[in-house]
């Protein structure tokens, strides 16, 4: 088999991967053989570092987490929310999905978004009733995304972190084996943080990544709290808000594809590559790659106005995730396709 540039990259990486298993194989061997485990550890290690970013650098979390990790969530969204699901095989649902989402980025109109669980309910295949209800749902979402432009912004933007939580669960097929810890943990961090419980190290150094990227800036476009009335409470909020992004990030990036996988071992970086260019296709995958090169380079000459692009590039991927699963649920389908690979 001839192999691609990326994979002869891969290679050494996988032999180092190789001899760790061998070393730890004897006190490590139940996180590989049982996936409940190690989702769970997966989990509790990453509720662990966001909470712990998010209480200690909060503005670098906030702006340098969606040009690192921002892309490659995106094409976890499309991976497991629309190839995964056989989506892309539906035309009317990849149009129902696509075009709201394209028109929300050109546009910037968050509510344009909302258009997609309209669309998904008239192209689903399920009972009128469900069908009728996520209709009216996304009626009222457009409605408070288009009267209340910037309301609408933070209260979608805090929900679908947490909603993101639940969707695990979903694909999980319930809370068991030890999942309930990530939940409960992250629930506790939100709290710990909200609650005032770190604002010794939240106050510790506040000093902006950038231009535009200040600790009044971010609050004031994040928070419900406005940071002119009540400065440490719009800070609280805007490292709430960095904590659950990162955990959502996390979601998409290490815990959704543990659980979607049929191999119950983790698979080799070879692997996963073939697996993912299997799926989204080569150009796809590449592009993706480019997309985060660019947002790196562009973050070197702009940090704030390539934070900006991305979200400008996201903001109709919410309404994505939320669509998919109220697809799911109008066709009572299990969202978690244990696919191989």
């Amino acid at each position: 088999m001839t192999l691609s540039p990326v994979e002869r990259a891969l290679g050494p990486l996988d032999r180092v991967r190789h001899a760790l298993l061998r070393a730890t194989g004897p006190w490590l061997a139940p996180l590989w053989r049982d996936r409940g485990l190690r989702v769970t550890v997966l989990g509790l290690g990453s509720v662990a570092v966001a909470l712990a970013l998010a209480a200690r650098f909060p503005l670098w979390l906030l702006t340098v987490g969606p040009l690192v990790l921002g892309v490659p969530h995106l094409v976890g969204d499309a991976r497991y929310g629309v190839v995964r699901q056989g989506l892309a095989r539906r035309g009317d649902v990849l149009a129902a999905v696509l075009v709201p989402m394209v028109l929300a980025t050109v546009l910037g109109r968050l509510d344009v978004s909302m258009a997609a669980f309209v669309a998904m309910a008239l192209v689903a295949r399920g009972p009128w009733r469900r069908r009728a209800a996520v209709a009216l749902g996304g009626v009222a979402l457009a409605a408070l995304a288009w009267r209340h432009a910037a309301l609408g912004a933070k209260v979608f933007g805090h929900g679908h972190h947490v909603v993101a939580l639940g969707l695990w669960v979903w694909w999980a097929q319930g809370i068991r084996r030890g999942r309930w810890l990530v939940l409960a943990a992250s629930a506790l961090g939100t709290a710990a943080l909200l609650g005032g419980a770190l604002d010794g190290p939240l106050l510790h150094d506040l000093r902006p990544p950038g231009p535009g990227l200040d600790a009044h800036t971010l609050a004031d476009s994040l928070a419900f709290v406005s940071p002119w009335q009540s400065p440490m409470g719009a800070l609280r909020q805007l490292a709430c808000f960095a904590f659950l992004q990162a955990v959502h990030y996390a979601v998409w990036l290490r815990l959704i594809p543990e659980e979607d996988r049929a191999r119950t071992a983790p698979r080799p970086f070879v692997s996963s590559w073939r697996a993912l260019v299997d799926d989204l296709g080569a150009p796809l995958v590449l592009g993706a790659l480019a997309l985060t090169a660019a947002f790196a380079l562009a973050a070197l000459v702009a940090l704030a106005s390539a934070r900006d692009a991305y979200l400008r590039l996201a903001l109709g991927h919410g309404a994505l995730e939320l669509a998919v699963v109220a697809l799911a649920w109008m066709e009572q389908r299990p969202l978690c396709t244990r696919a191989p690979g």
